[in-house]
């Protein structure tokens, strides 16, 4: 069925009526006995979509996409019934719902276009209910953009087309630039849901490669499983898997790290588990201390990874306690043993000793250098506090040790179509500062990757996913110098990577507390329920001014907690930006996203479309 005939085949909503303006368009529904205690049996609905057919002069169908954003009764008198001859007689009532346009697009034989429809239309024009025939045809017309649908319609059965593409260049169907996305709405608003979907959608891109920051491991945790766990059960990694690519799983004790600015950013994240043993807590000796004992951990990297001969002949004199034959190997114990290790004792006496012996390097008061040398010798002496000691210690020890270091994982990711979790949930009390490290580390390096490859002619194609956005890049200065840092870091990431073809997707429960500058640099906004606060409605109403009842239907959308009550799923968005070719021209859309199963559909049905074009 093409898009005319699926047109002339769906149902009337109504017709336009005389009072009109370009922007928004007042649509009238046949007059019908009005009757109390009763609706029709197909009222219009406020979030409905429905669809004009005009033609131009040429000859050529211009099909008016919009949205019904209010609906009112308007009877014959002022209350719908009057007495007459003693009868109570009811007056005919005529609907009023208001069409909202959202795009407009030209179809010329199997062509489409998007224009700009800026006029009045004639009174009596019909409008037609969207049906999923249209939007089926619809989709057909675009066949070699990779459209997809992740839910319905807000309020109907009729499915939402969406089209992400990727960031590479225009020969392989790609925009040649990045885009940013942000996701947003309260606790159980179907957030992580909805990445979960974009994260299989953009496995269908097969130059593309996908990255998840996951500071509580909820996205590692979910697949990890073969199948698709969780309260969404949507198995990601297959999608990846069966397009090519693959899933690369990371947590934190997978990670290695052997640089030595990098050890050093990591002891200044978690060093103060230790140093609180010690009396050492302000900020300025903290970072004195890291930069006295940060060469013994880089040495214990270098002996770990089997890199002896780097290590300075300075340093390695102070691992004599660890004996005079491999050092590595012996080191390697701890690793294999935790805190049953018979070196962990040794490389903790190692530890304090640098500290005691730099101790002038540290404080610059004779009384304090005294007073912490004593607490030195205090909790080596006491049994219990020292083996505390050492635990805190294996902590630092073990995250120094790893697999991969963040550029190996990097390169694997990008070079090779694959989805990275990097899963920054911590074991133990290592706490923010640690995730902290990891994202400002991680940010880094691949950001110097993208330029490098930038330079080089080449995109990299990249989509971070950053979950818990508004932790790491919140609204205002922070007091914390390293947390202010890494935002900074983040702000100025998102400004520069889009030319390098790396996007970003913020996944946050609020708007109002994420970063202004990293607002305006979204070009999709996904906002689910629960925006409903004074300061969060007021961004949400900044973002839709332009555009008459888009708030009234998003202060419409039903709590999703409250439809489990009655056993189903229903978490309703609305999106602002370019997600779909119906928001061309950047109006508001609203649907409601698809079950696990209902997406497994979709994103089957666009695999092997793509995979019978390729085939060809």
């Amino acid at each position: 069925m093409d898009i005319i005939e699926a047109y002339e085949q769906a149902p009337k909503l109504g017709f336009i009526r005389g009072q009109q303006s370009a922007g928004s368009y007042t649509a009238v529904v046949d007059k019908r006995e009005y009757k109390p205690d009763m609706i029709e049996e197909s009222p219009p609905q406020v979030g409905e979509d429905a669809v004009v057919m005009v033609e131009d002069s040429k000859g050529k169908k211009i099909f008016i996409i919009g949205k019904v954003v209010s609906v009112e009764a308007d009877s014959d008198v002022r209350v719908g019934v009057y007495v007459q001859s003693g009868n109570m007689v009811y007056a005919p009532s005529t609907v009023i719902a208001r069409f909202v346009p959202q795009s407009s697009f030209v179809v010329s034989g199997d062509k489409v276009e998007v224009v700009t429809f800026k006029t009045v239309l004639n009174t009596g024009t019909t409008i037609k209910r969207m049906t999923q025939e249209f939007i089926n045809s619809f989709i057909e017309m675009f066949s070699d953009k990779k459209v997809f649908t992740p839910g319905t319609f807000l309020g109907s059965n009729v499915p939402v087309p969406f089209w992400l593409p990727h960031f590479g260049t225009n020969d392989q169907n790609g925009i040649g630039e990045a885009y940013h996305v942000g996701i947003f709405g309260r606790t159980g608003s179907g957030k992580s849901a909805l990445a979960k979907i974009l994260m299989a959608y953009y496995a269908v891109h097969r130059t593309m490669s996908a990255i998840v920051l996951d500071p509580q491991g909820e996205f590692y945790r979910d697949f990890s499983g073969n199948t698709g766990s969780g309260t969404y059960p949507l198995d990601v990694s297959s999608y990846w898997q069966n397009t090519g690519g693959g899933v690369i799983l990371a947590p934190i004790s997978k990670i290695a790290f052997d640089d030595r600015d990098d050890i050093r950013s990591l002891l200044l994240a978690v060093i103060r588990n230790i140093t609180q043993f010690i009396g050492i807590t302000a900020p300025d000796k903290i970072e004195r201390l890291v930069s006295a004992v940060s060469p013994i951990f880089h040495a214990y990297a270098l002996y770990i990874q089997g890199k002896d001969n780097l290590v300075s002949p300075s340093v390695a004199s102070e691992f004599v306690e660890i004996g005079m034959g491999n050092i590595g190997e012996t080191l390697k114990d701890i690793v294999i043993n935790g805190e049953k290790s018979k070196v962990l004792e040794a490389m903790a006496n190692i530890v304090l000793d640098r500290i005691e012996a730099r101790m002038d390097d540290i404080y610059d008061n004779e009384k304090s250098r005294e007073e912490k040398r004593n607490n030195i010798e205090k909790l080596k002496q006491d049994s219990e506090r020292f083996k505390e000691f050492q635990k805190k210690l294996l902590d630092i020890l073990m995250l120094i040790h790893g697999d991969h270091t963040i550029d190996e994982l990097i390169d694997k990711t990008i070079g090779g179509h694959k989805l990275l979790v990097l899963s920054m949930s911590p074991d133990g009390d290592m706490g923010e500062y640690l995730q902290y490290f990891l994202i400002d580390t991680f940010l880094r390096k691949l950001v110097a990757i993208a330029h490098r490859q930038f330079k080089e002619g080449r995109q990299m194609n990249t989509m971070v996913f950053l979950d818990e956005a508004h932790r790491f890049v919140p609204a205002g200065r922070q007091e914390d110098t390293y947390v202010e840092s890494l935002r900074r870091s983040l702000i100025r990431a998102v400004r520069e990577t889009r030319k390098y073809g790396l996007g970003w997707t913020f996944i946050s429960q609020t708007l109002g507390s994420l970063a202004p500058d990293i607002v305006y640099q979204i070009r999709i906004f996904l906002i689910g329920y629960g925006l409903v606060m004074a300061s969060e409605r007021a961004k949400v109403s900044e973002l839709v001014s332009g555009y008459p009842g888009a708030m009234d239907v998003y202060m419409s959308f039903p709590d999703p907690f409250s439809a489990k009550f009655f056993g189903r799923s229903f978490f309703p968005f609305m999106v602002v930006g370019p997600a779909s070719p119906l928001s061309a021209t950047g109006a508001p859309l609203f649907f409601a996203s698809y079950s696990a199963g209902n997406v497994r559909r979709s994103l089957d049905k666009l695999i092997n479309r793509v995979d019978d074009k390729i085939s060809q």
